[in-house]
């Protein structure tokens, strides 16, 4: 009775460590969420997206908050794919690698189910040197207006000047309510891009 209970344990085990495990070549599509983790086995969880690069973009409300990746075959080396995201269209994907943690080394072809993220660099296009271009205007814009308004009753006086009561408010203001994720009003567009795969 002893040996068909320690056998029936074994068995349960086996199933437990064949359902955590895949072939890497066998999956067809792996989606990533912005803001959710990996699993992890040998290594620690890491995070499904992890934009590098440009702060200014991976932070910018444009960014994609989903990124899918479709498996595209085998390159002679490792797998290679096809990702899509939603993002503005002053955006395009530049490099991508899926990062997957071999189930027992590194190059194992076998991956911890739910092991992998994607690492991608976000490149402009020619919209966000025009959106970068309407802020500037904008900008000169209201500075032209302010000088213009606080011009009249000899325009830079001093710090308690209108003037000078604007500057300092607008640099405390900028220090405490500074949004990296600024939105732009161009729209958004689903953007492709191809990468490889990266062991961990």
């Amino acid at each position: 009775m002893f040996i068909v209970k320690m056998l029936i344990m074994f068995i349960g085990c086996i199933n437990v460590v064949s359902s955590n495990k895949v072939k890497l070549s066998e999956i067809d599509t792996l989606t990533f969420n912005r803001g959710k983790m990996t699993t992890g086995r040998r290594s620690r969880p890491i995070d499904q997206m992890v934009c590098i690069g440009s702060q200014y973009r991976c932070n910018d409300v444009g960014a994609p908050n989903v990124i899918q990746c479709e498996n595209r075959g085998w390159d002679g080396e490792d797998i290679q794919w096809r990702c899509e995201g939603e993002m503005s269209e002053k955006y395009k994907f530049g490099r991508i690698d899926v990062v997957c943690e071999g189930y027992d080394f590194p190059n194992d072809p076998y991956i911890l189910v739910g092991s992998c993220g994607v690492e991608y660099m976000l490149d402009s296009t020619m919209y966000e040197e025009i959106d970068l271009n309407r802020l500037i205007t904008g900008f000169v814009i209201l500075i032209i207006l302010i000088s213009m308004c606080g011009g009249g009753g000899g325009g830079y006086r001093n710090n308690d000047s209108w003037w000078g009561g604007f500057g300092t408010g607008a640099a405390i203001g900028a220090g405490y309510n500074y949004r990296p994720r600024y939105r732009s009003n161009l729209r958004s567009s689903r953007r492709y891009g191809y990468g490889g795969t990266r062991r961990r």
